[in-house]
């Protein structure tokens, strides 16, 4: 059976514009719900989403032949972690309303950084545990700042831009890989303005193993291997991480929040 590669980068601020409301505007942190928590993290103006994967042969899919079980999709979700909305959400997934937790976790919820705007990656997989997932975050792991210095990098679209300043690999409290910058030019004008309208986030691309690495690889559980080796007749060894935020949305309590 044919497949096919589908990858595909998406601000997901465009979505966001049908909303009849957007409820981070409406009600403080303490009051969203675990669905909107998650909301920001997945599909919020503070999320970008990147996908790539394998799909069936579209007609078999249509018709019901197609074999579902066998596609998956990897997601790269970049985050604005120096954001309040996004910090307020991790807070409200671990606190389920309890207003004791929310007190515990507040100073990370309600932290300013005055001086740096900070990136986070995060990845995922439908189904669970596809194996590009682990290749991602290797790669997020032996990353280091020399290496990251000269391609990683924010601009706006006035053409202001600022390159890295420290990263810091995936942490275990699932937050993700952080890409540090300084929230000012070289010339103390701030990055972002009210007059800027997007915000890029630019870094090294991302090797997925080929086919050949796979097969040389004793550690990765054989029945993922087979998975892959079948379903990857187009193979895309690089994944550009390219994101866009739209700065006009990025709204919470009526200020900019990046």
């Amino acid at each position: 059976m044919k497949r096919t590669l589908i990858a595909c980068g998406f601000g997901v601020a465009l979505v966001c514009a049908a909303w009849a409301a957007d409820f981070w505007l409406q009600k403080p942190y303490t009051q969203w719900r675990e669905s909107e928590a998650r909301q920001i993290l997945t599909r919020s103006p503070w999320t970008y989403v990147y996908q790539w994967g394998y799909i069936g042969n579209i007609q078999q899919n249509i018709a019901g032949t197609g074999d579902s079980e066998r596609e998956f999709i990897v997601i790269i979700r970049a985050h604005l972690f120096s954001a309040r909305a996004v910090r307020q959400a991790y807070v409200a997934l671990i606190a389920r309303g309890d207003q004791d937790r929310f007190a515990r976790y507040r100073d990370i919820a309600t932290r300013d950084y005055p001086d740096e705007i900070v990136v986070s990656l995060t990845v995922d997989s439908k189904p669970k545990g596809v194996s590009a997932v682990f290749d991602v975050e290797r790669a997020l792991h032996n990353l280091s700042l020399p290496e990251l210095r000269s391609n990683t990098f924010l601009a706006t679209n006035s053409g202001k831009k600022v390159y890295i300043k420290d990263y810091i690999a995936p942490t275990p409290d699932g937050s993700g890989a952080k890409f540090i910058f300084p929230r000012f030019a070289d010339d103390g004008v701030p990055l972002v303005t009210r007059d800027d309208k997007t915000l890029r986030f630019q870094t090294i691309k991302i090797k997925i193993k080929s086919l050949s690495d796979l097969e040389e690889d004793e550690n990765r559980p054989s029945e993922n291997v087979a998975y892959v080796l079948s379903t990857r007749t187009l193979i895309q060894n690089e994944l550009e991480i390219d994101a866009t935020f739209q700065i006009d949305k990025l709204l919470l309590s009526n200020r900019l929040d990046f």
